[in-house]
């Protein structure tokens, strides 16, 4: 089209101004061979632009010839290329659908041959992770390098390409250096949820217990699995701790008190503390450490916690009744639930300190109020109420309370099926036994 715009041009110029330069007004004169032609302006236009329709019907036959010839030849990148680039596509389509090894087949043969190789091998790399095929994503890793255009962007994906590899490899060690720069650059989802992985697989428990709350703030990480990641990575750190001073309370303790305020205030932290103080019979330092989350921690976090139950595991209080006396105060700000386990709670703490008095009052209370809300008795209330009874020889309590057996247990029909006061009187006799053991083993 441009040589045809270029001739019509060359005609309007030829048109002006050859009568002015054949000083023949409105005739050309052609001399060819000897002989001149006259002819008028018309005819010699009429005759031109015949001559440039037939070169120009000879040059389209060429290139025709030329293609039919040696097109097939010289467009067989093109057509290698169009090809890839409809593999692509179809590739993509695979993964869209969830058939990710058909996708990686189809991506793995195309990707660098189609349109944007670089990208092309880095979506079938990410396809090899997914299918857990880390040879294959070792090969096209080596591509990527190869086919880079050394952009930012490129720098990024092959840097998020090397720390899936090793993270798929489980190579943490190499992972866990790559890591830090990547996360200070390119703080993606993506790469927030590999951090998350290689610090559980390297035991960073400090660097995931920072990470954890960016996790929980973007919502790539539930709030319930944070919480046991979190609880996770405060065992670990007190776990060292203890294997740092041979399993000493005491190192535990002032390392517990060495702690940020953040620490000390979060009760997951003190639960897990307590447990480890109570594996270790340090019970006294898990008193005081008991107390203390008591006055620190909101109360309706506690009660749904497991502090209770925590508590269940001490076999005494403290001479000055420490631990009961900080129960009892508290114990009205609690819910209907946590005070009754709390009066479960101050009856055998009371009991194991030979207490019976105050023992028989809470165990009373308990009761009372399980009766009062229409709830069953456990048989460890029972059990207790019982041997308290026994002790404190209250009859006449006694007398009730089996009733109160006999009622919740239908024994009128059920006798068989129910255990009787014999077998009652052996059970209270193995809690006094475990009673006394308890006793030995804290001194």
């Amino acid at each position: 089209m441009f040589r045809v715009f270029i001739w019509c041009f060359l005609f309007v110029v030829i048109l002006a101004g050859a009568p002015y330069l054949l000083s023949q007004n409105g005739q050309v004169i052609v001399y060819f061979a000897g002989n001149s032609y006259t002819l008028s302006l018309l005819t010699f236009l009429i005759l031109f632009l015949l001559t440039l329709g037939g070169l120009e019907i000879l040059a389209w036959l060429a290139r025709l010839l030329y293609q039919g010839l040696f097109g097939w030849y010289l467009n067989r990148k093109q057509r290698r290329q169009a090809k890839a680039d409809r593999l692509v596509e179809k590739g993509l389509r695979q993964a869209l659908t969830g058939n990710y090894r058909k996708a990686q087949k189809t991506l793995a043969k195309s990707a660098s041959k189609a349109n944007l190789p670089f990208y092309n091998l880095s979506q079938t790399f990410d396809l090899a992770i997914r299918n857990g095929n880390p040879r294959l994503a070792k090969d096209l890793l080596v591509r990527m390098l190869e086919v880079n255009q050394g952009t930012t962007e490129d720098k990024k994906i092959l840097d998020i390409s090397k720390l899936k590899y090793f993270v798929a490899t489980e190579q943490w060690q190499k992972a866990s250096k790559f890591l830090d720069p990547i996360l200070r650059s390119n703080a993606s989802e993506e790469v927030y949820l590999i951090a998350r992985k290689v610090y559980l697989h390297t035991n960073q428990f400090a660097r995931l217990e920072d990470l954890l709350p960016q996790l929980v703030k973007h919502k790539y990480l539930s709030a319930e699995q944070a919480q046991e990641d979190l609880a996770w990575a405060y065992q670990g750190l007190i776990q060292r701790q203890l294997d740092a001073n041979a399993q000493k309370p005491a190192a535990l303790i002032a390392w517990f008190e060495a702690q940020n305020r953040e620490h000390r205030s979060s009760l997951l932290f003190r639960n897990l503390v307590l447990k480890a103080l109570l594996k270790l019979n340090a019970y006294y330092e898990a008193i005081d450490l008991a107390c203390e989350t008591l006055r620190r921690c909101e109360l309706k976090e506690v009660a749904t916690s497991e502090y209770f139950e925590l508590l269940t595991q001490l076999p005494q209080d403290t001479l000055e009744f420490k631990l009961c006396r900080t129960l009892e105060k508290a114990m009205r700000k609690f819910d209907q639930e946590s005070q009754l386990k709390i009066m479960a709670i101050l009856a055998h703490l009371y009991y194991r300190q030979n207490d019976f008095t105050k023992a028989q009052t809470w165990i009373d209370q308990l009761l009372t109020t399980q009766k009062e809300q229409g709830l069953s008795y456990t048989p460890d209330n029972i059990l207790l109420a019982q041997v308290v009874y026994r002790k404190n020889n209250a009859s006449e309590k006694l007398l009730g309370l089996t009733n109160l057996i006999d009622t919740q247990f239908d024994l009128s029909s059920n006798t068989a099926q129910t255990p009787s006061h014999e077998q009652m009187s052996q059970e209270a006799q193995k809690l006094e036994d475990n009673k006394d053991q308890n006793k030995d083993k804290a001194e």
